[in-house]
């Protein structure tokens, strides 16, 4: 008969200890001992050939087992574990050597081993870690045989199983046993937790999950707790970013950037229609509030050494080297640029964002290099100076850039007075060099992306005019703040009314073809939402108007116009619905996912299609 025997303490005032151990008849056969020395506690738990103590520094071990913990998002991992969707945790057996040359793991004799507790938290989980043994009386050929075949066992179940992240020691020990598939043996599993970690973990993410934000004063209480645990900027970087990842919203869009990323890291180069993909995915990214440092990380892994494939140099970017190069020409004078090549290389940056080339930024770090060595060989300063100014634009093009897709694309994004002061110095800056740039560089590109939402096309809009009407005297900052702060409350109403009105719909009601009954349904919707306080009693009429006409547009795309799409591969035919319908791209294209994955169909043939679409509208 299996039994287990469950052991919980503190070992200081940061680390506890879960310990659960499992087997036939353990009463009689398991053993551990809870004592000081020299006054410092320790916990020992051991059987014949094993070992393993936890200590207030750290543990040590001499057994026969392993250590796993689920990988958090943003650590490096290794590129074998990292390209296999399914791999969830991380797997350390006592005595592994792995040969990164090889990509294959050998055993040595000694198990034995001691980490701190700094030293287990870093580079395992920040918040738990398991360690495990077993204990068999079964002869042992030896140590290194031992281990592969207890790696064998249960080496894939661990690397797979869910259950880590959830914590869930009762289903491991019992999954563990039967992997194993040794009924005489005894299993010892034992979790260690940082609580200071695990209390950070938490408070992030009640605050985060909420809103996908963290405002001023959930921040002051991150702060607060970690200068009282003093907790690293390394660690509390490493939760954030795990916290966020796994927000359900966000780790669909993370993994499937990371999933484009494993298939091209079986290619030699990346075409643009792949770079297009991730570049569309960033953009999304931008509106639902995920760190691009996500992002970043993956690309670092997975496209190190990659190379876009080779291609005719853009006109942008041969007009950038040329404008450059004409810096050092003999006879240069030092003085400013013209303002016709400074409009030039401003268009030239915006175009390689938009393209996501990062040869516009190599040929500026190049030149960088080059003027910072002729001024010291020359001692003239003058072209650092002449550098210096178009530095100086670039960098306000950063800064006006962040700010306009922060606001267009992110829902319940603050606009602040700062931000708009800001914006009014650059576009004076701007329009000084060149009459309306500013317009040109980010609102009227702005406003021509296809993956921008109608509310973020009114709120750059809105935006803009306001800026205009500050120039002109016809408005404040406050006002014009006023004004796009209304737009961004009637943009989070109608998130929640459409999500309301969809599910509403699934459970009750089949046809909304008539006035009358939208009419009776709006007004069914809106007495519940209220009854409920989802919003408040001032939320417009027109939200629950427009969310009742763009679900019938949602239906009638799945319903009617999607199986012609797919039937004749007509990307024509779904642009000119994506085109004339006003509903927004990003959305329209959830919808076609889940279509699919609900129906089986191949999602290659949807891409097909987009890419069709997206060779037809660059022709």
């Amino acid at each position: 008969m299996i039994q287990d025997i469950r052991l919980h303490g503190q070992i200081n005032e940061k680390v506890e200890y879960y310990v659960t151990v499992a087997g036939r008849n353990i009463s009689n056969r398991y053993f551990h001992e809870i004592g000081e020395k020299k006054g410092d506690p320790f916990v020992r738990l051991f059987s014949s050939g094993n070992e393993y103590k936890i200590t207030p520094s750290g543990i040590s071990y001499r057994a026969f087992g392993g250590s796993f913990c689920e990988y958090m998002f943003g650590i490096d991992l290794p590129k074998k574990d990292l390209v296999k969707k399914d791999v969830l945790n991380r797997l350390v057996m006592y005595g592994a050597v792995y040969s990164a040359e090889t990509e294959r793991i050998s055993f040595t004799e000694d198990l034995y081993g001691e980490e701190g507790f700094d030293h287990v938290f870093f580079n395992g989980h920040a918040v738990g870690n398991y360690h495990f043994f077993v204990h068999t009386d079964a002869p042992v050929a030896s140590r290194r045989k031992r281990q592969e075949s207890v790696l064998r066992a249960v080496g894939k179940y661990l690397k797979h199983t869910d259950k880590v992240g959830k914590a869930d020691d009762s289903g491991l020990i019992r999954d563990l046993f039967l992997e194993l598939k040794e009924e005489d043996s005894i299993l010892f599993l034992i979790r260690l937790v940082h609580r200071y970690h695990d209390e950070y973990y938490r408070l992030f993410r009640e605050l985060y999950w909420k809103t996908r934000s963290v405002d001023e004063e959930g921040s002051l209480k991150l702060a607060k707790m970690a200068e009282l645990y003093e907790i690293d900027r390394y660690q509390q970087e490493r939760i954030r970013i795990d916290v966020m990842y796994k927000h359900p919203e966000n780790k669909r869009i993370v993994d499937e950037y990371k999933g484009i990323l494993i298939d091209c890291s079986y290619k030699k180069e990346l075409d643009h229609q792949d770079m297009a993909k991730l570049t569309r995915l960033r953009t999304l990214s931008i509106r639902n509030r995920i760190s691009l440092n996500l992002f970043d990380t993956l690309d670092e892994l997975l496209l190190k050494g990659k190379k876009i494939k080779e291609y005719n140099e853009p006109e942008h970017i041969m007009e950038t080297r040329a404008i450059f190069e004409g810096l050092f020409l003999k006879g240069h004078t030092g003085g400013h640029m013209n303002d016709e090549d400074l409009v030039k290389l401003l268009h030239a940056k915006h175009q390689s964002i938009m393209h996501r080339d990062n040869a516009f930024e190599e040929i500026l770090l190049e030149t960088c290099r080059l003027t910072d060595e002729k001024a010291a060989e020359s001692n003239d300063m003058s072209l650092f100076e002449s550098f210096g100014y178009i530095v100086t634009f670039f960098d306000r093009f950063d800064t006006t850039y962040a700010t306009i897709s922060k606001i267009s694309f992110m829902e319940d994004a603050e606009v602040r007075e700062d931000q708009v002061r800001s914006l009014l110095g650059n576009k004076k800056a701007f329009d000084e060099v060149s009459p309306g740039l500013f317009h040109e560089l980010f609102i009227q590109s702005a406003l021509q992306n296809k993956y921008m939402t109608n509310y973020g096309r009114l709120k750059v809009a809105t935006l803009y005019r306001g800026v205009l009407d500050i120039e002109e005297g016809n408005a404040s900052i406050k006002e014009v703040l006023e004004r796009l702060n209304e737009i961004i409350r009637e943009e989070r109403y109608y998130a929640d009314v459409h999500s309301f009105m969809k599910e509403k719909i699934k459970k009750f009601y089949s046809d909304l073809s008539d006035k009358e009954s939208q009419d009776q349904f709006i007004a069914e919707s809106w007495k519940e939402m209220l009854d409920k306080r989802l919003i408040p009693g001032d939320a417009p009429e027109k939200v629950f108007r427009n969310a009742v006409i763009n679900i019938r547009k949602e239906a009638f795309y799945l319903n009617n116009m999607l199986p012609l799409v797919i039937a004749g591969s007509n990307s024509k035919l779904r642009e000119d619905f994506l085109e004339n319908s006003g509903l927004d791209r990003f959305y329209v294209e959830d919808l076609e996912r889940e279509y699919f994955e609900k129906n089986n169909l191949n999602t290659m043939l949807l891409d097909r299609i987009r890419k069709d679409q997206q060779a037809a509208c660059q022709a």
